[in-house]
C-alpha cells in the first residue's frame, strides 16, 4: 500500500491508499492504518485495473459515514456531468 495525504482533494481533506497488490488493503499493517485513519478521516482505497489498462481500478471510500457519503455523492455527481 501506499498512503498519500491530500488536504484538498475533489473529495476535501483525505488520505489516498493505493493498493499495489490485490487485497492488500485488507491484511495486516494496511488495514490497521485504513482502519485508524478512517476514524477520523475519509480513506480512498484505490487499485490499478488489473486488465492492464490505463485507467483505475475500483474506488471504495472508508471513515467517518458523512465523509463518505460526501465522497460518494461528488462521485454521482461527477458521472453525470460526463454522460452529457
Amino acid at each position: 500500500m501506499i498512503f498519500d495525504y491530500q488536504p484538498d482533494s475533489a473529495f476535501g481533506e483525505a488520505y489516498l491508499a493505493w493498493q499495489v497488490e490485490p487485497g492488500a488493503s485488507a491484511r495486516g499493517s494496511p488495514r490497521d492504518v485504513i482502519e485508524e485513519l478512517g476514524e477520523r478521516f475519509l480513506v480512498v482505497i484505490l487499485t490499478h485495473d488489473l486488465e492492464g489498462g490505463e485507467g483505475q481500478g475500483e474506488r471504495r471510500f472508508v471513515g467517518p459515514p458523512h465523509l463518505v457519503k460526501h465522497a460518494s455523492d461528488v462521485m454521482w455527481s461527477r458521472g453525470r456531468g460526463s454522460e452529457r
